[in-house]
């Protein structure tokens, strides 16, 4: 768009207009998402980080902007780590607000499916290597050094950068684990084993996790507390 010099103009226009009507009418949370809609299709990384910080300084209760910038790190920048510290910013001011709390859950789900899939593909990447040696021994043996230059070079693996060891998919488990318990500690438990049974469940990562996170359990405990009520 920027090759066209009377588009770039507009497009400053138009940027211009949105800083002085969001300034303005900073209450006005539909002219936020009119104006971060406007970034995201001009593809402008540096205008969307300026918005989105002006937008949760002035709507810090507001999840969607929260969101947008958690995702925004998650997907399109590809930094789970720093969009877990915007996360953490959020809680910092909204620790009171279990929608916080159930959506910072299925952060922390998506990022074990992250790692997960990552451990699979270097078991994989390293059965493959195995199988490569045992077949072609005449070859000079490369190591796995060398098989994880390979692997990082292009490709759809390749983009998935540095592979984690299965102690990191451990810790993002402990780190799911200790997320869902604090939720048990702070909200009723009926209000938020079902949406973190939902959010596993879509996410369709390991068949035992509700197991492994007592949620299962917990979801029992719930229906035999229904069952009382209906029948006591």
């Amino acid at each position: 768009i920027y090759n066209f010099p009377y588009l770039s103009i507009v497009v400053r226009r138009i940027i211009q207009l949105f800083d002085r009507m969001t300034t303005k009418y900073r209450h006005r949370v539909d002219l936020f998402k009119q104006y971060l809609v406007f970034c995201y299709k001009i593809h402008s990384k540096k205008q969307i980080a300026k918005v989105l910080s002006q937008a949760l300084s002035t709507h810090p209760n507001s999840l969607l902007f929260w969101l947008l910038g958690v995702y925004h790190e998650f997907e399109v920048e590809r930094n789970p780590f720093k969009a877990r510290k915007i996360f953490f910013k959020a809680l910092k001011i909204n620790g009171a607000n279990p929608d916080f709390w159930r959506e910072y859950f299925g952060f922390e789900a998506r990022f074990f499916k992250l790692v997960s899939e990552r451990a699979k593909l270097i078991q994989k990447g390293m059965q493959i290597e195995e199988s490569k040696k045992e077949s072609d021994k005449n070859d000079d043996f490369i190591g796995f050094d060398g098989f994880g230059r390979n692997f990082s070079k292009g490709g759809e693996a390749g983009s998935l950068g540095t592979l984690p060891e299965t102690s990191q998919e451990e810790a993002s488990f402990e780190v799911l684990k200790t997320v869902y318990e604090t939720m048990k500690e702070k909200f009723p438990l009926k209000s938020i084993v079902l949406p973190c049974y939902k959010t596993i469940k879509e996410l369709d990562i390991l068949e035992d996790l509700c197991m492994r996170l007592g949620i299962e359990a917990d979801m029992k405990i719930e229906r035999a507390k229904d069952g009382e009520l209906a029948y006591g």
